[in-house]
């Protein structure tokens, strides 16, 4: 039997020091079929040199832009440049960590079909190819396993742990789902696992098959350092278009998970405003959301969990006439509240209510044994 065509897709921009060891990784692996196609995006180092070293190999594709497209861009043109029944997106400065990675992913793929995607923890990498240890956020789970795709897009809206450079696709899901969207070029890949969760089932590899470099240069580092703000509404962005995709097919719990992060994250982000805003504020810009974003008969449990998190926030912080102010509010709207009730009357205490609710905090939380 023919073993199905793997496409690497290796965008690549001002890292050809990392091309070799990527490139050599992909075609050293056991038992594959595969293509690779360097996605060089204009770069002005030595990528297009590097990579005519492997001129002579015919699984081997260099494709140079101009003019640069920019990452989410290179990654769309790569990807619709594969032939091959699965995709793995790989950038230049990561690397296979497995040579039998390939040969385990297809395994898996090939004997289940409605598999939409495999992935396995990763390796961290430093800049000088040390193991630093895995990426803990990426491993969901201790053993391997198949997870109904529902059920993943369930983990999914509580943040990602999918590491880019551990996932290989099956390239329907794609052309079902479409490619990374330009407007979200922090967590577009992200978005994409929920999407193709929505398709098929997930498959996880308990074992680390892959190394993802940690460096100044990382595109994840870059946005965080400087784009914050760009990044959260990126995240934002992720779990509406998550709500809104699991509305569709009846996925409730889904849906209401994604609401209740996006009403945490509202509320962290309200009580690092100072000073907060008042609790009409909050209420007249929750009713101007648009429509597409929440539906008229949700905007009072979202408010109400924007509200009670808030006061939540802003009591830690100290500020406790604000926090009263958006207790009272949370009361206001629904009275049966008992536990909001009871963080009133500390908030009134000032700081000795704060003692005394971090010492009932202590009494309910279990002690680590010894």
């Amino acid at each position: 039997m023919t073993t199905p065509l793997v496409s690497f897709v290796v965008p690549c921009y001002k890292l050809a020091h990392y091309l070799p060891n990527c490139i050599d990784s992909i075609l050293g692996q056991a038992n594959a079929n595969v293509e690779l196609i360097v996605m060089d995006d204009n770069s002005p180092d030595d990528t297009q040199a590097v990579a005519a070293r492997y001129a002579s190999d015919p699984r081997v594709k260099y494709v140079r832009n101009d003019p640069n497209l920019g990452h989410l861009r290179n990654y769309n043109k790569g990807i619709g440049l594969a032939t091959g029944k699965y995709v793995w997106l790989i950038s230049a400065d990561d690397c296979l960590r497995a040579k039998d990675a390939v040969e385990r992913f297809v395994g898996l793929m090939e004997a289940n079909p409605k598999i939409s995607y495999a992935f396995c923890p990763a390796m961290e990498l430093s800049a000088d190819n040390r193991e630093v240890g895995i990426v803990q956020w990426a491993r969901p789970f201790a053993a391997d396993a198949t997870i109904p795709g529902p059920q993943f897009m369930r983990l999914l809206a509580e943040g990602n742990c999918v590491c880019a450079p551990s996932v290989m696709v099956r390239r329907s899901c794609y052309e079902t789902s479409g490619p990374f969207p330009l407007d979200l070029p922090h967590a577009g890949d992200w978005y994409l696992w929920c999407a193709f969760a929505a398709i098929g089932d997930v498959a996880f590899v308990a074992e680390p098959l892959v190394c993802y470099r940690v460096h100044g240069a990382n595109m994840s580092l870059n946005l965080l350092d400087k784009k914050m703000a760009l990044v959260r509404a990126d995240q934002n962005g992720v779990r509406w278009r998550l709500k809104e995709m699991a509305e569709r097919t009846g996925l409730s719990t889904v849906a209401d998970a994604c609401l209740e992060r996006l009403a945490h994250r509202a509320a962290v982000d309200l009580a690092e405003q100072v000073p907060a805003p008042s609790p009409e504020k909050l209420r007249h810009d929750i009713e101007a959301l648009p429509e597409r974003q929440l539906a008229r008969s949700q905007r009072k449990n979202y408010l109400g969990s924007v509200v009670r998190q808030a006061a939540d926030q802003l009591y830690r912080r100290g500020d406790f006439e604000a926090a009263r102010s958006y207790y009272r509010a949370a009361l206001k709207d629904d009275p049966r509240q008992h536990s909001v009730r009871a963080k009133l009357f500390l908030a009134r205490l000032g700081p000795a209510g704060r003692a005394l609710r971090d010492a009932v905090r202590g009494l309910r939380t279990p002690k680590a044994a010894g």
